[in-house]
């Protein structure tokens, strides 16, 4: 997850992904989890909002560019 993500806490990620890079996610996180165990949420965000952060917590950053291909 780290690699895909532009911030996060710990066990808490915010990631802009394409589908194809949703799909490895998903398939990924499958491979390793413990299903009777692990939980793993993926929640789509509304781009237009904005994040709030508290405390020590790390403000995502967007990355310097963007690639439309």
């Amino acid at each position: 997850m780290k690699g895909f993500s532009t911030g996060g806490q710990k066990s808490v990620f915010e990631c802009f992904l394409t589908q194809g890079e949703l799909k490895e996610v998903i398939t990924g996180v499958s491979n390793i989890i413990d299903e009777s165990t692990d939980r793993v949420h993926i929640f789509p965000l509304d781009g237009r909002s904005r994040s709030h952060t508290f405390g020590a917590a790390i403000p995502p950053k967007d990355p310097e560019f963007f690639y439309f291909g």
